[in-house]
């Protein structure tokens, strides 16, 4: 990058015509590094006179032309001071008037002479074309390089001309057909092509350090892409000071993958969706030739920024990359729930150990070491999640203990029978947390005989809500998991006056951000099934608001 710049700051110092081209893949920064150049001139600028064009939007070659008079400006230095007073006096009051006579009706007849003197204007300046790719239909590449080889010959000027390498093509098929122009009209061609790292030191300046060694570790030159990981990154920090740093880390590690599958574009980048739903520790073994070396080549990008699988934050990480913001209140209710879960396992050292001396050693007594983890798994069973329970039962299965596993099941169950929410699975879409049937099921077992248990209960809650008597966030989570028959023989229950207030209240639920919203759609389904009874329930429930 440095030798590029090298190259440029040469190129302006020098007032010989001539026509440069600065290539480079989308987002590394070419825009930036010209800007760089001209805004760092002060001591090296040959030219006088300046007129940066963006092509978005051009449509032909006269507006393309008062584009470059439009956007001419004077630099100052001290030894052309004088003529600046001069040239001041004429050539701004001309440029504003350019864009307007087009527009006034009893101008329009002298819009074309008016165009020609400004163009006659445009000589000795340094001029650069940028979004070529980006221009309308009804401007042709082959009058932008002609109008640059007469700028160059006639008008003395000096032109740089951005492109985007993935756009241009030494065949045919692209947009713009570069190989044509590159031999007649191109004097020198320079590629940008900077190193990951160049790319994050621009955009990191040394902050984040951590971060900006992921984002090289999966090769990001998006100068656009870094900038956004930044900043969303500096968005989640500023939601509190006391992030657990094990959660920086992670954050660290999956937002940029996120947000490199999100933006890239790229086919050997995959896409969101297949790193979120864990789609890479799938057995491809059965696809295609060609879709098995696709997801070969996209198992080795991902496991270049050691990215291991998605947990609760991470896919509250992936949708803030999709709608584009963080939603402060959905990702430290997360962080919150892992800070709880990093405490137990601080707590649950010994267990942790031991199974560190069964995966990551061969050394040892292997009797020992079985035995050593069932001992630390029963001392700890207060505090090992789920997860852990899992992974230590289907250990025992493997190694023939069944009635280890199940032993240390019911030890678990019984040290959690206080917390409900910890047995309902539900909620698990993509996360394979939970795997071994037999707590799979005994989890269900237990999570639905509770809501039996509760449907008394959940009567009055109903009763509570209806004559508006104030619920609680208990009572609300029982009716969000309330077994939908059971709910519709509630519904069906209630009185007009009921109806209408729990229709409301419903509603209210809906526009909520949080767990609640999910009672709008449990009592959707369950006024869904209600209104599948007969056309006259439809008609009903259309007359409250309700249609599907």
């Amino acid at each position: 990058m440095d030798i590029i710049e090298k190259q440029l700051k040469e190129f302006i110092n020098n007032k010989e015509p001539n026509v440069y081209a600065l290539r480079g893949s989308w987002g590394v920064g070419k825009t930036f590094t010209w800007e760089k150049i001209i805004n760092d001139a002060d001591n090296y600028f040959a030219f006088e006179k300046y007129s940066y064009v963006s092509l978005f939007g051009i449509n032909s070659l006269s507006a393309l032309k008062s584009a470059i008079f439009e956007n001419t400006i004077n630099i100052q230095t001290e030894e052309n001071k004088d003529t600046e007073k001069k040239e001041r006096k004429f050539s701004i009051p001309l440029r504003k008037a350019s864009k307007f006579i087009p527009q006034l009706p009893y101008l329009k007849e002298i819009s074309a002479p008016f165009d020609y003197i400004a163009f006659n204007c445009t000589k000795d300046t340094l001029i650069c074309f940028d979004d070529i790719e980006r221009r309308s239909e009804g401007l042709e590449i082959k009058e932008i390089f002609g109008l640059c080889n007469y700028l160059k010959e006639k008008k003395g000027c000096k032109i740089v001309i951005i492109l985007n390498d993935d756009e241009i093509s030494d065949t045919e098929g692209k947009i713009i057909d570069y190989k044509k122009y590159r031999e007649k009209i191109i004097d020198v061609d320079l590629l940008l092509q900077p190193t990951p790292k160049e790319c994050n030191s621009i955009v990191f300046e040394k902050k984040y350090p951590n971060l900006q060694k992921n984002c090289e570790l999966l090769n990001i030159t998006n100068i656009r892409i870094l900038k956004k990981i930044k900043k969303m990154y500096e968005d989640i920090i500023k939601c509190s000071n006391d992030i657990n740093q094990t959660i920086i880390e992670q954050i660290e590690n999956s937002l940029p993958l996120y947000m490199y599958c999100f933006y890239s574009g790229s086919e050997s980048i995959p896409s969101l969706e297949y790193v979120t739903k864990n789609l890479f520790m799938e057995d491809s073994s059965k696809l295609e030739e060609k879709e098995q070396i696709k997801h070969k080549n996209w198992n080795n990008f991902i496991n270049s920024g050691n990215y291991q699988f998605t947990d609760r934050i991470d896919l509250v990480l992936a949708h803030a990359v999709q709608q584009g913001f963080v939603n402060k209140d959905e990702l430290m209710k997360e962080i919150n729930s892992k800070t709880n879960e990093l405490d137990l396992q601080n707590k649950s050292k010994a267990f942790i150990d031991a199974m560190a001396d069964y995966k990551y050693s061969f050394d040892g007594n292997p009797d020992e070491i079985i035995q050593n983890i069932i001992n630390t798994t029963k001392e700890n069973i207060s505090n090992i999640t789920r997860q852990n329970l899992d992974e230590v039962v289907r250990l025992m299965r493997d190694l023939e203990k069944e009635q280890n596993a199940s032993e240390l099941i019911e030890l678990w169950i019984d040290a959690h029978k206080e917390t409900i929410g910890c047995f309902d699975l539900s909620e698990n879409d993509y996360i394979p947390e939970v795997r071994d049937i037999e707590i799979i099921n005994r989890f269900k077992e237990i999570f639905n005989k509770h809501y039996i248990e509760v449907e008394k209960s959940l009567e009055k809650i109903i009763q509570k809500l209806t004559h508006q008597e104030g619920v609680d966030d208990t009572d609300l989570f029982i009716l969000q998991n309330v077994p939908i028959d059971e709910l519709v023989n509630i519904i069906k229950s209630l009185k007009r006056s009921e109806i209408q207030i729990y229709v409301k209240f419903i509603y209210v639920c809906k526009n909520c951000n949080d767990w609640k919203k999910y009672i709008y759609e449990h009592s959707i389904e369950a006024f869904k099934k209600i209104g599948d009874e007969s056309k006259l329930n439809k008609i009903r429930l259309k007359y409250w608001g309700i249609e599907f």
